[in-house]
């Protein structure tokens, strides 16, 4: 198991295993991880792509190549349809001020739905020992205190150490990543992200409301 570690917010590790676990979940494509493959994801993340746009530039390009039969084998086969699907989202975002004056001219925008509470509210019962500390991080947030969800996080991962689903994907997850890349932050990452989805657990750290 996971050697003991304190748990830092790696926004860059964060982004490269969602990507990499929504083939896996969402497409059952499971493939070698190259460092190639990981500087790429690392170079989407530098340039703050958003995951909806991997996500469906992804899409694309598994529809199109499932109706060729070839079999996507690299991040590289995205890379074209990820270039081109950014440039168009940053065409279209150009002076921005235009959803805002929609908003403004239209009907009042429904009441924005805080996930925070949203998940404390239909708390998964198989979380139970961990409400207490779920609710501190929301109270914390309320009077705009320090956040931290990394020992939460921990407790998380431990409450799920012998899951047998979790380690199985975990374990397929480590095996087709290139050795150099075998590392127990990036395991500890693995797990947390796929529990966090899970159980849609949203990010307390953010204040979006």
């Amino acid at each position: 198991m996971l050697p003991p570690q304190t748990i830092k917010k790696d926004e860059d590790k964060e982004y490269i295993i969602r990507i990499i676990q929504h083939l896996q979940f969402h497409y059952n494509i499971i493939f070698f991880i190259t460092t190639s493959d990981f500087d790429m994801l690392y170079h989407w993340w530098e340039k703050r792509i958003p995951f909806p746009v991997i996500k469906e530039s992804i899409e694309r390009v598994i529809e199109r190549w499932r109706l060729k039969n070839k079999k996507i084998e690299s991040f590289s086969n995205f890379s074209y349809e990820v270039r081109k699907s950014f440039e168009s989202f940053l065409q279209l975002n150009v002076g921005g001020e235009g959803k805002e004056s929609n908003e403004a001219s239209g009907e009042a925008a429904a009441p924005r739905i805080d996930p925070v509470e949203k998940f404390l509210n239909e708390f998964p019962e198989v979380l139970i020992s961990l409400k207490t500390d779920f609710e501190m991080l929301r109270s914390c947030r309320d009077n705009n205190e320090s956040v931290d969800m990394g020992p939460v996080m921990e407790k998380l991962v431990k409450l799920f150490e012998n899951d047998n689903d979790l380690n199985i994907k975990c374990n397929v997850f480590l095996r087709n990543l290139a050795p150099e890349l075998r590392k127990p932050a990036i395991e500890m990452k693995y797990r947390i992200n796929y529990l966090a989805s899970k159980f849609r657990i949203p990010d307390f750290e953010r204040r979006d409301i």
